[in-house]
């Protein structure tokens, strides 16, 4: 890689160094987690500044090398052949206020009993923009969860929360598990509402 990237590992720094198997992240996002763990009341500004040429090419480590591509049918790995480049632009397109999100790709997948799901996949510029903004938020945001919320959380998942709960049953004071699942839910929901409730 050349010049621009190679900053990125220097950047780094254990994000738990007490903890085993975490991944690490850049001191920027490490700073902005510590002040909002301290600062709970603080309003952060100025975030789109740190959408940088560093955050970016770290978002696109992250991406999954087999996903299938989005409309302009080029995959994570043939972005990644090109990455200074490609990253750079971005950037550009960031600080120049052109940059726009492509339309995404519609595809059915399976879901169970004759049905399907629709899936949306994005260009692999906007899935780099979207994981360098998700670090972000999730820096700010990892802080005001509860230990035992587990769902679309770092290090967190499924397995994690089946192992916690098999060790609060054995050891714990229930007589008692009840399962529930919506069916259909996000298909049912009022989504006019469901928008007026997210403003």
């Amino acid at each position: 890689m050349g010049k621009g990237l190679a900053g990125i590992r220097s950047l780094q720094r254990k994000h738990n160094p007490n903890t085993k198997g975490r991944e690490t992240m850049q001191t920027s996002l490490q700073a902005i987690a510590e002040k909002a763990k301290k600062l709970r009341k603080y309003r952060f500004q100025n975030l789109y500044g740190m959408l940088n040429v560093n955050l970016l090419a770290e978002a696109w480590k992250k991406l999954n090398k087999k996903a299938a591509a989005g409309v302009d049918g080029t995959s994570v790995g043939d972005y990644g052949r090109d990455l200074e480049s490609n990253i750079q632009k971005i950037v550009d397109d960031l600080k120049n206020k052109r940059y726009h999100a492509k339309q995404v790709r519609r595809v059915y997948i399976p879901k169970g009993e004759g049905k399907l799901r629709p899936l949306g996949l994005p260009a692999t510029v906007d899935k780099v923009v979207q994981r360098a903004a998700a670090d972000i938020l999730e820096a700010i945001y990892e802080q005001e969860f509860l230990p035992n919320s587990y769902g679309y959380r770092p290090n967190r998942g499924p397995q994690k929360a089946v192992i916690d709960l098999t060790q609060e049953l054995q050891y714990g004071r229930y007589n008692y598990i009840v399962e529930a699942d919506i069916r259909s839910f996000f298909d049912n929901i009022d989504h006019e509402w469901l928008i007026k409730m997210l403003e």
